[in-house]
């Protein structure tokens, strides 16, 4: 799944998600779109908050009042037994749901999919992700899941046929693992329909991991992330270092290093709030 603002054209559409069949976009009124050449309105759809597509005509959305929906012969059809939802995600073969007391659910796409790897073709409730909690964030490649957890790192499951769990191997995992290399992580993305991820930092730096073109210049898959720079210049910060000042996170043009033991920081930015404090 592919998912960013929308501005095509119009100020009218503040979400769209890509899969393999088709493209998604919610409007500003929270209506839902569809199209393959042009947009038509989803009408049994409404109030919709997040809307994800993966392989063939999967759809999946979750509305304002946590319910989640996908579509089967042209209809709505709500997924029972789920509620509280805020996010949803679309792999392969398998949909998932965030709560907002940060767990994750995994269902089939209508009825059929798997859980924990083991194939089923019959109806079944929802069912909790194990080991894996805290989770803000939601996302999903064509192997399963990729979860943002609320104190910064990233973690996956399923299978691994690109590298796109980033734990260095192709090994699949059915149990949440961590990403490698990532920490203050604020936002990423991956693609439904493919075995690629992405991740940016709290520094507003990019990493890229799994399968095909990573963007680093090379042909070659990733099982661990890499930093994508934005220009030649650009100089890779390994740690990244917070300063905050009564409990407010302070922000630098010039990032904070560690030099012997102690963090160097640019003082004009602690004098302008001493001087706002006073």
């Amino acid at each position: 799944m592919n998912r960013a603002y929308a501005g095509v054209g119009s100020s009218s559409w503040k979400d769209i998600a890509v899969g393999g069949g088709f493209s998604l976009a919610i409007k500003m009124d929270d209506t839902l779109w569809a199209w393959g050449k042009s947009p038509s309105k989803l009408n049994d759809f409404s109030d919709i908050i997040s809307i994800s597509s993966g392989y063939g005509n999967n759809l999946i959305s979750a509305k304002k009042d946590g319910t989640v929906w996908t579509l089967d012969r042209g209809k709505a059809i709500q997924i029972q037994n789920l509620n509280d939802v805020v996010a949803v995600a679309a792999a392969s073969y398998d949909f998932y749901a965030l709560k907002k007391d940060g767990t994750v659910w995994i269902f089939g796409s209508n009825g059929v999919g798997k859980v924990a790897g083991e194939s089923v073709h019959k109806q079944y409730s929802p069912k909790i992700v194990e080991g894996i909690a805290d989770v803000v964030t939601i996302q999903a490649t064509a192997g399963g899941p990729l979860y943002l957890k609320k104190d910064g790192t990233v973690w996956a499951s399923g299978r691994n046929s690109g590298g796109q769990l980033g734990i260095g191997s192709y090994e699949d995992s059915n149990v949440p693992v961590q990403v490698k290399g990532l920490h203050k992580i604020i936002k990423i993305a991956a693609h439904g329909t493919g075995f690629r991820s992405r991740a940016i930092r709290e520094d507003e730096t990019l990493f890229s991991w799994g399968g095909g073109f990573t963007g680093d210049g090379t042909k070659w898959y990733r099982t661990e992330s890499v930093w994508i720079k934005s220009s030649e210049s650009d100089d890779f910060v390994e740690n990244l270092i917070n300063v905050t000042v009564n409990g407010k996170l302070l922000e630098f043009e010039q990032l904070p290093v560690l030099v012997d033991g102690t963090t160097m920081v640019s003082l004009r930015k602690i004098f302008k709030l001493r001087g706002k404090m006073r």
